[in-house]
């Protein structure tokens, strides 16, 4: 879907079936860079060279005003 449009923020999963969220989001700023990508998970398990791909975090479970004040602030 990202090669196709164009998104003001993805937040990306961590950790998801199948897929690895980390190798996405390299991926997917690599193709379209300047792309905003906030990280979530449940659990704190990425390396320190991992959180530079990220311009945020949002821990799970998910609070609506933390979700909301990053939609704020990152959306384009």
């Amino acid at each position: 879907m990202c090669h196709d449009n164009d998104y003001g923020l993805i937040i990306m999963d961590i950790k998801m079936p199948g897929i690895n969220g980390i190798e996405t989001s390299r991926q997917i700023i690599k193709d379209k860079p300047g792309t905003t990508v906030v990280a979530s998970s449940a659990k704190n398990e990425m390396e320190n060279s991992e959180y530079c791909l990220f311009v945020d975090f949002l821990s799970k479970p998910i609070n609506r005003e933390r979700l909301l004040s990053l939609v704020e602030k990152y959306a384009k």
